[in-house]
């Protein structure tokens, strides 16, 4: 079953700037798929689209069959409740720690108080850090708050997980342990998306490789590599 379709999609900017052009595509459900390109290749775009950030110019994207292009507005929160997305930022709140940053995304699509107590320690020892929930961002490293923001993109199950750069700002050593939390996510039946530059992440792992180049696919390739 494909969880996620592409049709004839173009993205335009309002400057003209074409971000994405004719783009066909298909990832199956449970797949892990490498978004690879170089800046402004047009990966930032396609995740964007995913999630309704943007519209598109034209054409169609269906999620689990169903086409997200025609979705109202008051629709999208309960679109994006089934997609988790991790960022290179990691976008946590300063002033709350890793358990209540994790339980703030279930207290917000309004999960009752006992299911947040049973499932925020759950996340937080799958992504390494039970031990860690009382702390806060500002006490963490970069690849703790990454961890972080991984257990809150995840918390909810959702079926979809994007990740934009989600190595981006953290060392090749730390990027080896979040990597190996996403393949743990996707081994669960979650359809993992990852944006990356990271030669040697996609190298390592063997997955499902699109290239973008001046927003078109220019290769799509199983157990695939991103030479030079």
């Amino acid at each position: 079953m494909n969880m996620i379709e592409f049709r004839k999609v173009n993205k335009v900017y309002e400057n003209e700037t074409v971000a994405l052009r004719n783009i066909n595509l298909s990832i199956e459900k449970g797949e892990f798929l490498f978004l690879v390109g170089p800046s402004g290749s047009g990966k930032s775009t396609f995740i964007k689209l995913l999630i309704k950030e943007i519209p598109v110019t034209s054409g169609s994207i269906f999620i689990a069959k169903r086409n997200v292009c025609n979705l109202k507005n008051s629709r999208i929160p309960q679109l994006r409740r089934n997609i988790g997305c991790v960022f290179q930022d990691f976008k946590l709140l300063p002033n709350k720690t890793a358990f209540e940053n994790v339980a703030f995304a279930l207290e917000v699509i309004g999960k009752p108080g006992y299911e947040i107590r049973v499932q925020v320690p759950q996340v937080l020892k799958l992504v390494g850090l039970h031990n860690k929930s009382n702390s806060y961002p500002h006490q963490l490293s970069g690849g703790e708050q990454q961890r972080v923001s991984i257990a809150r993109a995840f918390v909810n199950r959702p079926p979809i997980l994007l990740a934009d750069e989600p190595t981006g700002n953290i060392d090749p050593a730390t990027s080896d342990g979040i990597m190996k939390i996403l393949s743990r996510i996707n081994l669960v039946g979650t359809t993992v998306v990852m944006a990356t530059h990271d030669r040697s992440i996609v190298n390592s792992m063997r997955r499902r490789v699109v290239e973008l180049e001046e927003g078109e696919i220019i290769r799509d390739q199983k157990r695939g590599v991103y030479g030079d």
